[in-house]
């Protein structure tokens, strides 16, 4: 037979339940295959042996045979059948025998196998790129000088060591990588901290603001809101237009002066409403009279209860005799 296929390995899935698997590529006997397993999830890779794990059938045959294992391969377990044919000649020729065409094919087939199987190891292998120098030097240093050793490459790009323990270079990474870390940590809380200075000094600026505001609408009642809105002095409610947005609410009491003579004219009560522009005043104590327009309204207390009745004041003096008036009668 020729070798006419470049085959010389397969894989299969395991699923729990299936034990005979293909092989597709000829092999003089059972040991010429190389059996392993290899657990996708973990990378962990054990060769299994013949008879104690697996037997094999189809040796000999050029179309190939079947692998049987013991025991099912497992799901996430990846079976990898390849040919290992022993690195040796066997074929041999006495003198003035009868040539044996078979043997002598044999024996060539297993060169072209040799050749297949190193082909695919060497597949496997790091490999300097074929346009790098001749010079290249692909050799490891001594294993003195490797030992614990983590493998670079130089200035050049061959093959040397670290000049330290890479062991001491795991550890330093570690403690780079925990301080990486630890910045980071500090980083984020000094930015959560920001944000939170950031957030109370927005609250604080809101606030100062709403004190300002209150402040202002404080002052305003203290120093009093204008009107020249024309009234007439008296009770009941009157209303009185203003600004907008003062400090005054519903209920408040109010003192209403003339500016003229505040002493003389001015009205007293509580606001029955203040919306807007627009201001109502219950009057029920006033002085003065008249119809002005020139009003300042400012907060003022509760109309006290009216007093006690004074005492009664002393007796008059006693008015002189009336003249008395005689009429005759005839």
């Amino acid at each position: 037979m020729t070798v006419s296929s470049l085959t010389n390995k397969i894989q299969h899935s395991g699923n729990g339940s299936t034990t005979s698997f293909s092989y597709n590529f000829k092999i003089f006997a059972d040991a010429d295959l190389e059996v392993t397993e290899i657990v996708t999830a973990s990378g962990v890779e054990t060769a299994k042996s013949l008879s104690s794990h697996y037997t094999v059938t189809g040796a000999g045959t050029a179309s190939g045979g079947n692998v049987v294992m013991g025991v099912a391969p497992a799901s996430g377990v990846t079976l990898t059948i390849t040919r290992r044919i022993a690195l040796t000649q066997i074929a041999d020729y006495s003198r003035n025998d009868a040539f044996s065409a078979e043997t002598h094919e044999d024996a060539l087939d297993r060169a072209a196998m040799h050749v297949q199987q190193l082909d695919e190891i060497q597949d496997r292998t790091v490999k300097f790129p074929v346009s790098d120098a001749a010079a290249r030097t692909p050799d490891l240093p001594a294993a003195a000088q490797r030992a614990s050793k983590a493998l670079i490459f130089d200035s050049d790009g061959d093959v040397t060591v670290s000049a330290d323990n890479y062991a001491d270079q795991a550890t330093a990474a570690a403690a780079s990588a925990a301080t990486a870390t630890t910045k980071a940590s500090e980083a984020a809380t000094s930015a959560t901290a920001s944000a939170t200075s950031a957030t109370a000094s927005a609250s604080s600026a809101t606030a100062a603001a709403s004190s300002a505001t209150a402040a202002a609408a404080t002052a305003t009642t203290l120093t009093g809101a204008t009107s020249s809105t024309s009234l007439a002095i008296g009770t009941g409610n009157k209303a009185f237009t203003v600004s907008a947005g003062l400090g005054f609410i519903a209920g408040d009491w109010v003192l209403v002066t003339s500016n003229a003579n505040p002493t003389v004219n001015y009205m007293h009560g509580p606001i029955g409403s203040y919306s807007s522009t627009t201001m109502t005043v219950a009057v029920d104590n006033i002085g003065g009279s008249g119809t002005l327009n020139d009003w300042t309204i400012r907060r003022s207390g509760v109309q006290g209860s009216t007093g006690s009745t004074g005492l009664t004041g002393s007796q008059g003096p006693t008015g002189p005799v009336g003249v008395g008036l005689a009429i005759a009668l005839g």
